[in-house]
């Protein structure tokens, strides 16, 4: 039993919190006077903005252990991402989900059973929604 993981576990859940706390601090006083900004001044860039290109590098970096990168990969999740952001629609989470769901059972049913036509069954229901909802199925207006 490997115990410096469970030690590394109560700091990160520290720093969650005071990460957190110094955010609803810092915009608490941003809204006590017009001129405060929420932003960190010596980095010049938001929290949020941090904490979100983290999550993203950290996303790519697990995805690339499971998917195997390799030169090309773009070409072939390109197509399959453009189908999820259609399907769902511009600007939903939600949407996205839902859209990469379909996509994503479209396409591994479409390779099993009509690998000819593989390509169809991802861009069909597409092709569909599109027609029916040109926003997408969740999307803003």
């Amino acid at each position: 039993m490997d115990l410096r993981r469970f030690s590394t576990l109560p700091v990160i859940v520290v720093l969650t919190l005071v990460y957190f706390g110094a955010g609803k601090l810092g915009l608490s006083l941003a809204s006590l006077h017009a001129s405060a900004s929420p932003v960190w001044p010596p980095a010049g860039m938001g929290g949020g903005a941090i904490f979100s290109a983290f999550l993203a590098a950290l996303g790519g970096v697990i995805g690339g252990a499971f998917l195997g990168i390799y030169p090309g990969l773009d070409f072939e999740m390109l197509p399959i991402a453009f189908a999820v952001v259609i399907i769902g629609g511009m600007g939903s989470l939600g949407g996205a989900a839902i859209g990469a769901l379909m996509v994503g059972l479209a396409d591994n049913f479409g390779k099993a059973l009509f690998p000819e036509i593989s390509y169809f069954t991802l861009y069909a229901p597409m092709a569909l929604i599109l027609a029916v909802k040109p926003t997408g199925l969740f999307g803003r207006e």
